[in-house]
């Protein structure tokens, strides 16, 4: 079952934010799927009970329900944002994507995917009749790119293991009744 996404395409959001400062998005999860693009600077990106440090030219793919969020340090920062629903994605390509690690980390691959995430911004600012269609292959086409070079980048941690236990037991049991008494006893 598809839900609308908020946008000007049926099912698909495109955003490209810049910005100059700290910035920390909240805590949150959707019901669709995100491709995330660092284009400058640097982060702290959380999937799930995960932390990775993230460089310009890392991608990361969220799962449906997946709960994430970016923290930007000082200094300057880009980023572009996909979400769309299955419809644009074909199933064999999403249990690949959710099998596989979720962040990809290939310079070998940056200049091309920010080639197919300039195709897929013109695509979305200048919607016509193939324009479905379009997006379905540029973003087919961005996931292929990740899968075959998926790069290296290890898990990273806050550097306090309290915390990332935490983290980790949260992450665990969000949909459950969590208790500050359990909590503690990490």
């Amino acid at each position: 079952m598809e839900q609308k996404i908020n946008g000007k395409i049926e099912n698909y959001y495109y955003s490209k934010a810049i910005n100059r400062h700290y910035t920390e998005s909240t805590i949150h999860y959707h019901p669709h799927y995100e491709i995330y693009y660092l284009k400058e600077g640097s982060c702290k990106y959380f999937v799930d009970n995960r932390t990775y440090e993230m460089e310009a030219g890392d991608i990361v793919f969220i799962p449906r329900g997946a709960i994430h969020r970016a923290n930007y340090p000082e200094g300057p920062h880009s980023r572009l944002l996909i979400n769309c629903t299955e419809s644009y994605i074909p199933d064999y390509l999403i249990k690949k994507l959710e099998s596989s690690s979720l962040i990809y980390h290939s310079h070998e691959i940056s200049k091309n995917a920010e080639f197919i995430l300039n195709q897929i911004e013109y695509e979305y600012n200048h919607p016509d009749e193939y324009t479905i269609e379009s997006l379905k292959c540029h973003t087919q086409q961005l996931l292929f790119l990740m899968l075959r070079y998926p790069g290296d980048l290890e898990e990273s941690g806050t550097g306090n293991t309290l915390i990332d236990s935490i983290v980790k037991y949260i992450g665990e049991n969000y949909t459950s009744d969590i208790k500050l008494s359990a909590v503690a006893k990490l």
